[in-house]
């Protein structure tokens, strides 16, 4: 990412004359992961943005509708700044993240609204094993299995295999009822061996599926087999996938061993 490329988006999507951006500071400049593993940066205060040299575009339009939000609306919300970019990055996936700070890929879930599809890839340094691909599934299979259980009382929340109208709240006794809406079906997993070998998630936004997926790599992928890191995409709903499973996994490695981008809010 580069100010000529920045002036050429503004261009394009015919954002240069918004009054929003009358007087916006973009600057290119790494970002520090102390706190996230941020897309970009926007500071409401000085009307500035801050994106990394390896930025990308879908990074520099959700900072941008941080921006249109706050000067409209007094609305600084990762919901409205996701809203505007897919108005103008409608098509396909956009990549919200590629690095290797798995400890945060659970903070990506916020990015998500409820029904959106999305998916997260990981490369890696070996290949699994079939105990290890079926742990990873199992583990996802379980969590699909069980309920997640609230009191009505006193709030307090717990997953159980059993319905949750038959079951006591263990810390004041309340009644119990289901916290979440019925799932919209557990992740599909992809998995490509080989030289470059990779999974994949394909997800739905019910429960929050990232928290799932990092809690059953931990154990299994990031410490047992070893990964160089991940992508994490949103994908537009009336665009199937269009990269081949077999070639997943050289894109993955490919973009992945540069894994010093750092790009998410």
């Amino acid at each position: 990412m580069d100010y000529q490329m920045i002036d050429s988006v503004l261009e394009k999507k015919s954002l240069a004359t918004d009054p929003a951006f009358d007087n916006l500071v973009v600057s290119i400049e790494p970002i520090p992961s102390f706190n996230g593993c941020p897309l970009g940066l926007y500071y409401p205060d000085t009307a500035t943005i801050v994106i990394p040299p390896n930025g990308l575009e879908s990074a520099l339009l959700h900072e941008l509708g941080h921006r249109h939000g706050h000067y409209y609306y007094d609305d600084l919300s990762e919901r409205y700044a996701e809203h505007f970019r897919r108005i103008y990055q409608p098509k396909g996936r956009a990549l919200l993240y590629a690095g290797n700070h798995f400890e945060n890929l659970p903070k990506f879930g916020v990015l998500f609204e409820e029904g959106e599809r999305g998916a997260v890839e990981i490369a890696l340094s070996q290949p699994l094993t079939y105990d290890e691909l079926y742990d990873i599934k199992g583990q996802l299979l379980t969590y699909y299995a069980e309920y997640q259980c609230e009191c009505i009382e006193c709030g307090y929340v717990a997953r159980s295999r059993e319905h949750c109208l038959n079951l006591v709240c263990p810390r004041c006794g309340g009644e119990m009822r289901r916290a979440e809406r019925p799932g919209l079906g557990i992740p599909m997993l992809y998995y490509g061996g080989g030289n470059n070998p990779f999974i994949r998630f394909e997800f739905t936004k019910s429960a929050d599926w990232l928290v799932i997926i990092g809690a059953a790599l931990a154990g299994t992928v990031v410490a047992g087999v070893g990964a160089i890191g991940y992508a994490i995409y949103k994908t537009a709903e009336a665009t199937p996938w269009v990269v081949p499973v077999a070639l997943a996994g050289v894109g993955a490695l490919l973009l992945l061993r540069a894994a010093a981008r750092e790009a998410v809010r």
